[in-house]
């Protein structure tokens, strides 16, 4: 399978947490390699997303890297795993890449919900109007 010329954000990034994992458990490029039979040159290309990988090449890393959050892998993962063809695709050839990015990344979004403060702190008041005593 040939590189990709232009990865995604998603692949981008599971590249970087692999590097992360691979630095922190003190290896270097060709002893990951050698680890799953592969070269320098290959994790290079997995670690700045153009080549892609399995769930189970993602998880015999990981063991490799002695990375035992699972949770963590599990993400890693989904990251690799969930590759769906979406609205943006079909302009794939007219936007920049980046444009692309954000399209899939607001896609794959998860909604946050923030509390409101319904009620004023004391020091809020303005000067002209007495706060009530229990304030005081």
């Amino acid at each position: 399978m040939p590189p990709r010329q232009t990865p995604t954000a998603r692949q981008i990034r599971l590249g970087a947490e692999l590097r992360k994992l691979r630095e922190s458990a003190g290896l270097t490029a060709r002893a990951a390699g050698e680890m799953i039979g592969a070269n320098q040159a290959r994790i290079s290309n997995i670690e700045t997303g153009r080549f892609g990988l399995s769930e189970q090449r993602i998880r015999t890393l990981a063991h490799n890297y002695d990375c035992t959050d699972e949770a963590l892998i599990d993400a890693l993962v989904a990251m690799a795993a969930h590759r769906e063809r979406g609205w943006w695709e079909e302009y794939r050839d007219t936007l920049p890449p980046r444009f692309l990015d954000v399209a899939e990344m607001e896609h794959h979004a998860v909604p946050c919900a923030w509390p409101k403060s319904s009620t004023f702190p004391a020091c809020s008041r303005h000067r002209s109007r007495p706060a009530p005593s229990s304030v005081r």
